[in-house]
Formats: structure tokens, C-alpha cells, sequence
């Protein structure tokens, strides 16, 4: 992992999903990480002071979801991220661009919607209906976790649905 690294795209293309694979993958122990949202001042402060202050050893990784932080406090997080401790690493997630000076002392990553070729494509590979993924209507916008959960719900209802049929068909009616 880079020092500072920063996953910048729109919402719902996977940004927290993707922090928490990188940790899996670098094999960080959840008591080695923080998840932390919406960091205002005082809250930079602290990760100032956590990164300052990380005991060496493993590596210690920070998210921080940066939409909504002000510029103090993005400004307050600067030294941490142009000078971070050995140990110490940031994973950045936006929406926007934060302050340029912030995005000049990140690594950037950009996450995307996925075309509907690709969200199918997924969704097949996780053994998900794809008859019943919303790909090719706009519903979902590339996002994958809305078109999985489109697509279980269009599952379970037609599973529903054709058990009421079925149950209904068995029944002399008048």
C-alpha cells in the first residue's frame, strides 16, 4: 500500500468495499485498522495524533471517507499524510476531489460505474440470476450491489409468485 492512497469516484462504485479488500489483502487485522466517517477537525486531530503516535510493528491502516470533511479539516491531515510514520497508511474515499493538497499527497485510484456487460458478467460469476438483473434498464447505474439485490428480490418474488400460482391452480374454483 502506498502511503496515502486515495479511491475517488461517485457514490456506489464500490470505494469502502474495495478499502476493505486492500486490508484483506495486505492481511491487516481489524484491531491494526479504522473505518472512520465524515472526519471533521477534531477528528483529524486524532488521526493526526494516532499516526503520530502508531507503536512500530505491523502496519496500521486509517480509512477515512473524506465527503463532508471541511477544508480545516482536511488541511489539519496534511503533515500526516506527506510524512506518514513507517507503519502508518491512509485510505482515502471520495466522491469529489478533496483539497488539491490532499490529492497531491495521495496515490489516486479512480472507481467507476460498471457497464451492464460488466455488472452481468459479475453477477454470473457470483452465481446470481442474471434473467433477473435490472442490466440494460438504467436502474442501477453500474452499481453492482444494486443490481444483486434487484436481481434476489426479482428472484424471490417470482419464486413467490409462482408458488401462489401453483397452490391456486391445485384448488377447484367456482
Amino acid at each position: 500500500l502506498p502511503p496515502a492512497a486515495l479511491l475517488l469516484g461517485p457514490e456506489g462504485t464500490g470505494k469502502h468495499a474495495l478499502a476493505e479488500h486492500l486490508l484483506a489483502y495486505h492481511r491487516v487485522h481489524r484491531s491494526d485498522s479504522a473505518f472512520l466517517h465524515k472526519v471533521d477537525a477534531e477528528k483529524a486531530r486524532l488521526v493526526v495524533h494516532m499516526a503520530l503516535t502508531a507503536p512500530p510493528g505491523s502496519v496500521k491502516v486509517i480509512v477515512m471517507r473524506l465527503d463532508g470533511s471541511g477544508e480545516q479539516a482536511q488541511n489539519i491531515l496534511l503533515k500526516a499524510l506527506e510524512e506518514p510514520p513507517e507503519p502508518v497508511r491512509f485510505i482515502l474515499l471520495a466522491a469529489r476531489p478533496p483539497l488539491p493538497t490532499v490529492v497531491s499527497r495521495s496515490r489516486v485510484f479512480r472507481t467507476g460505474y460498471l457497464t451492464d456487460s460488466q455488472v452481468a458478467q459479475v453477477l454470473a460469476q457470483l452465481g446470481t440470476d442474471v434473467r433477473y438483473a435490472p442490466c440494460g434498464r438504467g436502474t442501477v447505474a453500474g452499481a453492482l450491489r444494486a443490481a444483486r439485490r434487484d436481481a434476489e428480490d426479482a428472484q424471490r418474488v417470482r419464486g413467490m409468485v409462482s408458488a401462489a400460482i401453483r397452490a391456486a391452480a391445485g384448488k377447484d374454483f367456482q
